[in-house]
């Protein structure tokens, strides 16, 4: 894979994860200050709530990188190699086309929100929502540029197994 996509990738898993640590932290301040104080963290509700969908949006591509996306592997184990290759590449072809539409809409959305710039009342406080919009149409960028990879790979694998070309390692 090229090593800047795989770089982009890596930071997006760090940041993922500490956008988790940032949440769960924000929450249980704003918890022990609702039961101990009577009040608790203003706007982190609202703020959460927009780093959680950054969050998503980032861990995608680190996670098809590590192989960790949930699979249903009961029928797939059992084809045959050649079988295999044909399933993978008709994924990969049917995620490309779905990443494709969510690209272009997040985008689109992310670019209109920012022209009126969006924003919501977290209580006294205007937080600012079309910044992460562009964060998520980002992600979502770099998640269908490694499907397009991925689908380069499993199309180059039917044609081996179409032609019976070894790999050239």
């Amino acid at each position: 894979m090229n090593r800047k996509v795989t770089r982009i990738i890596n930071w997006f898993g760090i940041t993922a994860g500490a956008l988790i640590l940032i949440i769960v932290v924000m929450t249980t301040i704003d918890r022990l200050g609702r039961t101990l104080l009577g009040g608790g963290m203003q706007a982190s509700i609202e703020f959460c709530a927009l780093m959680l969908g950054v969050l998503v949006f980032l861990a995608l591509p680190y996670t098809e990188t590590r192989g960790e996306h949930l699979r249903m592997t009961v029928v797939y184990d059992r084809l045959p190699t050649k079988l295999r290759a044909y399933v993978d590449t008709f994924m990969y072809l049917i995620y490309a086309g779905t990443l494709m539409i969510l690209v272009y809409s997040s985008a689109l959305l992310a670019f209109e929100r920012q022209a009126k710039g969006e924003s919501t009342w977290a209580g006294a406080m205007l937080l600012p929502v079309w910044p992460a919009r562009f964060v998520i149409a980002f992600g979502a960028t770099v998640f269908f540029i490694l499907i397009i990879l991925r689908l380069v790979e499993a199309t180059k694998l039917v044609i081996r197994e179409q032609t019976g070309i070894k790999k050239k390692e």
